[in-house]
């Protein structure tokens, strides 16, 4: 079946990358203008939304949420959800009604457009040093606090070949629990069939519904630090409890 499937999956692909490529032509005057605001977040991800919606359409990739009535009346929350596609990140914006930030790794910031972008919207992590990314969860405490929500994949990176649901890291926990806000945990049925690994030009790449499932939110009001490994494997069942078998 992988063979007979090769070409189709190859076509999809480079179709992906040029749909991808067009994008970024088209909305960087937005983003960049955006990144040269001193308080350009709102204008940048009113722009991302558009991004998010262009890509949704033009990549054949229409969104089928569950769970919509889980979404709290308004932040700040924690957004936890399993990570093993790009479509992941781009699809997000048209799933969450309320702005918020990516926890995403520090690599971004040697990109062409997207460093100057992600400087002013996210925040980087570096997860090979503890010091920064020690600094990195206190910048997300204070995107918090300012009523931004933040969006962590705890699975912290992804093998396009690896199987199941990856242990998570506890990053995302603590924070949580520092702030006193809740983790909305989100989970990504089919994503990682839709597009996968970008280096293999044959594996995983297809149009298709994005199946999105929202879970209900989980408190962490009057939890203790200690308490963090619990919660981290009481979000971890969560997630796992919409993924399929196959998964």
């Amino acid at each position: 079946m992988r063979f007979f499937l090769a070409p189709f999956r190859l076509i999809y692909k480079l179709y992906f990358a040029l749909i991808f490529g067009v994008s970024l032509v088209l909305f960087a005057p937005a983003f960049l203008i955006a990144a040269q605001l001193k308080n350009g977040f709102n204008y940048g991800f009113t722009w991302r939304k558009v991004w998010s919606k262009f890509l949704e359409i033009f990549l054949f990739v229409p969104l089928m949420i569950k769970g919509k009535e889980n979404f709290p009346v308004s932040g700040p929350y924690v957004i936890v959800a399993n990570h093993a596609s790009y479509l992941d990140i781009m699809l997000l914006y048209n799933i969450v009604p309320h702005r918020f930030r990516f926890l995403g790794k520090s690599e971004i910031l040697n990109w062409p457009i997207m460093k100057n972008v992600f400087r002013q919207m996210d925040i980087a992590v570096d997860r090979n040093n503890k010091m920064q990314a020690f600094k990195s969860i206190e910048k997300c405490g204070e995107a918090l606090q300012q009523g931004h929500s933040i969006v962590i994949f705890p699975e912290g990176g992804w093998d396009p070949k690896a199987k199941g649901l990856q242990r998570f890291k506890n990053g995302a926990f603590k924070l949580a629990i520092t702030n006193q806000v809740p983790i909305l945990p989100i989970t990504f049925q089919n994503n990682k069939k839709l597009f996968c690994d970008h280096t293999d030009l044959f594996f995983n790449g297809q149009p298709g519904t994005s199946k999105v499932v929202v879970h209900p939110l989980v408190s962490t009001t009057g939890m203790k630090q200690l308490d963090f490994v619990s919660l981290r494997e009481q979000v971890f069942e969560t997630i796992k409890s919409e993924l399929p078998d196959d998964y």
